[in-house]
């Protein structure tokens, strides 16, 4: 008797968590499902609604803001704070997308090397043209998105 009725409450708390991407290290990950890039204008963007200021980084289809400081001390060598591996960068994933606002947001050589060691197929285009590819909803797909210069 308990032996099934347990099977049954395991298999319905997996489903629960898988739905809401909660790690069980069983599940399948929860990439883009619904979400939807709205808007983009020089300095903003807006996802399901919501209006962001600054640059965003896309984990499994969770926002957070991109945390430029570790590559800030790049700056003057780029002309502009660069994308470098020191920043979280979102590689758990098969394709990362990276919007570089206007085209101007530069990577680092290493950024690059370490996406082909990986194995992740790195897109650097102008962030209007990234939605465009995010919108799509592309499966196994993390983002970082500049939304200026």
């Amino acid at each position: 008797m308990w032996g099934s009725n347990l099977g049954r409450i395991v298999r319905h708390r997996i489903a629960i968590l898988q739905r809401i991407g909660v790690g069980t290290g069983t599940e399948l990950p929860v990439w883009w499902g619904s979400m939807k890039i709205e808007d983009f204008a020089f300095g903003r963007i807006r996802v399901d609604g919501t209006v962001y200021d600054h640059d965003l980084v896309i984990d499994h289809g969770k926002i957070k803001k991109r945390e430029k400081k570790p590559s800030k001390k790049y700056r003057v060598s780029f002309g502009q704070t660069p994308l470098s591996l020191e920043e979280k960068i979102p590689w758990n994933c098969e394709q990362l997308v990276i919007g570089t606002g206007m085209g101007t947001l530069p990577l680092m050589n290493e950024v690059k090397q370490e996406a082909r060691r990986r194995g992740v197929v790195l897109l650097a285009l102008p962030t209007g043209k990234a939605i465009g590819i995010l919108n799509k909803r592309p499966k196994r797909t993390n983002a970082i998105l500049h939304v200026t210069c």
